[in-house]
């Protein structure tokens, strides 16, 4: 592809204004954005620009750059960029390019600092042959001048072709899932569902590894020592006799009672529970550890939303069996009786009490439940009836026509006057008449007549053979037509009519303004100030024929002006026929 730059002599190093049209403007070389010269146009309550027309044709679009700085320590006034689109006959076609820098965004020159600004214009329409590029530094009171150098209007050939539509790509790869996010406010809860269908019932989880082995029990108390054998009497003394059986062995004393078992620990304050994350699949389940003595148990914590229910996961182990409680030891034995007859057999000693049976192993975490089926979908709403269409109103009745006046009867011929007589006593009032049938409406002079104004603080870019402001924001026509800018109004009646507008600007203009019949001005409405206005006003009385094409114009400079807008009139124009 190819860059071409349309602008000649860019830089202003010819040290002239070769090709270009300036207006209060002169060449420096003082300073220069590159090169040696630069363009410096005046600043204050004068309008200063350079501007050239180069060639474009239809397709073509453009970047526009500009170098800018000021020379004072004034601020710098706004200032318009703009690229306007023309046919070969230099008929304005429409911008490309219109854009405003801010008031006091232009940097000082004593830092040798410039603002390099680029703009795109828009891609130029059927019929463009040609394009103005205007550098515009508005009159501002007390502003600084402005320096301007390296204007480039710059287009790509084949940059901009018809959008392509290729093939969609096939999809890419799913990204890890993101970190779980806050949990959000619940919401209030919807209308309960139909319940789904039941889970299937999870499988068994594997049996636990056994608790731990509990500690033993307190050793019980020794039994009581059973009584002495009853004395045998003596007997003759003799060989010695065969020495007696040993005396039977007292009963195992009494097993002392189990210990007592501590309090439970205080409940621990519950903690919050977090918001439920996704749920994953579910993990491998892990061998269970060995049962520790059960700790305090903590107060369950606040239920938080429920996640979404995995799969069901493996049944834990069963706990391990606590061990036996230890044994009570065997009470103390009895001492022998005499050897002599076999005393009488005690009687068996008390069995001594079980001893503590271990804690329980923990029980194995129960399987996930599994998740309710899908809600059913709410049956469709029934269409509202159609509503029926009113009956067609009866047409009123025909007024009747009057009634028609009888001829007058014909006038006899004058008798001889008599003596007058006596004067009789007036006759009864006869009643009124019927009213006439009315006649024609008569026509309105004033019936031909209009009012559109522009309330919206449009830019308008001014060129020196006039620019016509568009009046959409309001619009009373009254039989008058517009055209699809809003800037040229069609003539209904022909008769004689009072014209009369106002423009109302951001700021002081030497722009001139006028009303404009069919291309021809119309004399008594025309302003060229020689000074700087804000404000335009003029009416006249003037012939029109039915046909003619009316609009209001800026004209005689290159620039642009600001109309006022929030609803303040920035121009207006009336139009009222007379006779």
């Amino acid at each position: 592809m190819t860059l071409v730059n349309r602008i000649t002599n860019s830089s202003f190093e010819t040290g002239s204004f070769s090709s270009w049209i300036p207006f209060n403007a002169s060449i420096t070389r003082e300073f220069s954005h590159s090169g040696y010269f630069s363009a410096r146009l005046s600043g204050d309550s004068q309008n200063g620009y350079v501007y050239q027309i180069v060639e474009a044709n239809p397709g073509e679009r453009f970047e526009l750059k500009v170098s800018l700085a000021r020379t004072g320590l004034e601020y710098s006034a706004p200032i318009t960029l703009s690229v306007a689109f023309y046919d070969a006959e230099f008929t304005f076609i429409q911008y490309g390019l219109i854009t405003v820098i801010e008031q006091d965004t232009i940097p000082f020159i004593g830092a040798d600092t410039w603002n390099e600004i680029y703009q795109l214009t828009e891609i130029a329409p059927l019929g463009t042959a040609q394009a103005l590029v205007l550098v515009d530094n508005l009159p501002r009171v007390s502003s600084s001048d402005v320096l301007v150098d390296d204007i480039f209007l710059t287009t790509v050939d084949g940059l901009f072709g018809p959008t392509g539509r290729g093939a969609t790509g096939s999809p890419g790869v799913t990204g890890a899932p993101g970190a779980t996010g806050a949990p959000g406010a619940t919401g209030a809860p919807g209308a309960t569902g139909s319940p789904g269908a039941t889970g299937a019932t999870g499988s068994p989880g594997a049996t636990g590894s056994p608790g731990a082995t509990g500690a033993p029990g307190a050793t019980g108390a020794p039994g009581a020592t059973g009584a002495p054998g009853v004395t045998g009497a003596p007997g003759v003394t003799g060989a010695p006799g065969v020495t007696g059986a040993p005396g039977v062995t007292g009963a195992p004393g009494v097993t002392g009672a189990p210990g007592v078992t501590g309090a439970p620990g205080v409940t621990g304050a519950p903690g919050v529970t977090g918001a439920p994350g996704a749920t994953g699949a579910p993990g491998v389940t892990g061998a269970p550890g060995v049962t520790g003595a059960p700790g305090v148990t903590g107060a369950p914590g606040v239920t938080g939303a429920p996640g979404v229910t995995g799969a069901p996961g493996a049944t834990g182990a069963p706990g391990v069996t606590g061990a036996p409680g230890v044994t009570g030891a065997p009470g103390a034995t009895g001492a022998p009786g005499v050897t002599g007859a076999p005393g009488v057999t005690g009687a068996p000693g008390v069995t001594g009490a079980p001893g503590v049976t271990g804690a329980p192993g923990v029980t194995g975490a129960p399987g996930v439940t599994g998740a309710p089926g899908v809600t059913g979908a709410p049956g469709v709403t029934g269409a509202p009836g159609v509503t029926g269409a009113p009956g067609v109103t009866g047409a009123p009745g025909a007024t009747g026509a009057p009634g028609v006046t009888g001829a007058p009867g014909v006038t006899g011929a004058p008798g001889a006057t008599g003596a007058p007589g006596v004067t009789g006593a007036p006759g009864v009032t006869g009643a009124p008449g019927a009213t006439g049938a009315p006649g024609p409406t008569g026509s309105s002079i004033t019936s031909s007549s209009m009012y559109a104004a522009n309330t919206e603080g449009t830019i308008i870019a001014i060129v020196l053979g006039g620019t016509n402001i568009p009046l959409g924001s309001i619009q009373n026509l009254d039989g008058f037509a517009v055209d699809a800018t809003d800037s040229v109004f069609t003539v209904p009646e022909t008769g004689r009519y009072y014209i009369s507008y106002q423009i109302n600007t951001t700021a002081g203009l030497l722009a001139s303004s006028r009303i404009v019949n069919s291309g021809t001005p119309v004399p008594g409405t025309i302003i060229s100030p020689a000074v700087g206005l804000n404000q335009y006003n003029s009416s006249a009385i003037v012939d029109l024929t039915a046909g003619d094409l009316i609009s209001l114009q800026f004209f005689g400079l290159l620039g642009a002006a600001t109309l006022l807008g929030d609803g303040s009139t920035g121009a207006a124009l009336t139009i009222i026929r007379v006779e």
